[in-house]
């Protein structure tokens, strides 16, 4: 009985090489390419891979599409992110719950200096429709840009 299991093992371990250069023959679909993504919220672009946090984006197209008054009325109903609504053309994007000071404003990669964050009744200094480009980070890495983006960083790239 031991002598017919040691041969049927030897006969299996000899079929598995087989198998798998029947499975090489076999032909490959097309493969797809996904579009990369550069995040420019910062001193350096870097791509979409080498963050650890959730990452949104809004180019020309969603942004035309969208068209909101202020940052915060175009944002709203993104991933995570509501907007204050203290009146007319006055609001700034709350992400995750956090708003004011604990959302940082970029322009261009550089801090946008606003008094939104002061004050519910004054609206981020950017005009939605000259805006390319709107990226949206959220999640633990955005510490990497102050201790006032513990909520989130907006990083806003306008037409050149």
């Amino acid at each position: 009985m031991h002598h017919f299991s040691f041969k049927c093992g030897a006969l299996l371990c000899a079929a598995i090489p087989l198998s798998f250069n029947a499975l090489s023959g076999q032909t490959r679909g097309p493969i797809d390419q996904l579009d990369d993504y550069i995040v420019s919220a910062g001193p350096t672009a870097r791509a979409i891979k080498d963050f650890a946090s959730p990452f949104s984006a809004l180019n020309s197209e969603d942004i035309q599409q969208q068209s909101g008054s202020t940052l915060g009325d175009l944002l709203d109903g993104q991933l995570g992110v509501t907007s204050t609504s203290f009146g007319g053309g006055a609001s700034r994007p709350i992400i995750r719950g956090f708003d004011g000071p604990r959302v940082r404003i970029l322009d261009s990669g550089i801090e946008a200096l606003d008094a939104s964050s002061t004050s519910p009744d004054h609206a981020v200094a950017t005009e939605p429709l000259l805006v390319e480009r709107v990226e949206i980070l959220r999640g633990p890495s955005t510490l990497l840009y102050g201790s006032s983006a513990i909520g989130g960083v907006v990083n806003v790239i306008g037409r050149e």
